[in-house]
C-alpha cells in the first residue's frame, strides 16, 4: 500500500487494499516478538485462497516476516521465516476485525 497518499487521496483506497492493509498488520503485529528481534522488519505474503462462512472470510496464505539489522550500512537479515498461515477475519460498520490467526506448528 502506497503511504504517501494525500488525504485527499484516501476516497480511492480500495477494499483490496484495506484488506491487504489489515493482513500485513496482522502478520507484523503477530510476528513481533517471535524472532530475534532487529532495527527493523517486513513482511509478504502471497493468498492461496479464501473461504466465505458465517459472516466470516478465512484467507489461507503463505507469510514471510523477516528481521534485519544494520551492520554500518549492510542490511544483515537475522531471523524470520515463510510460514502457512491462516488468518480469519470479519467485517463490520466498514471495519475488518480479527477472529483467529493460525499458523502450521512444526512436526511430523
Amino acid at each position: 500500500m502506497d503511504i504517501t497518499r494525500r488525504p485527499d487521496d484516501m476516497k480511492r483506497i480500495t477494499n483490496f487494499e484495506l484488506a491487504n492493509a489489515f493482513i500485513e498488520e496482522q502478520i507484523l503485529e503477530y510476528n513481533r516478538g517471535h524472532y530475534y528481534p532487529g532495527e527493523f522488519c517486513c513482511t509478504d505474503f502471497k493468498v492461496l485462497g479464501k473461504q466465505k462462512r458465517n459472516g466470516k472470510t478465512t484467507v489461507y496464505m503463505w507469510v514471510l516476516y523477516q528481521e534485519y539489522t544494520d551492520d554500518n550500512g549492510k542490511i544483515e537479515d537475522i531471523s524470520g521465516g515463510y510460514t502457512p498461515t491462516a488468518i480469519t477475519v470479519k467485517k463490520s460498520s466498514g471495519q475488518y476485525e480479527l477472529v483467529e490467526y493460525w499458523e502450521a506448528e512444526n512436526g511430523l
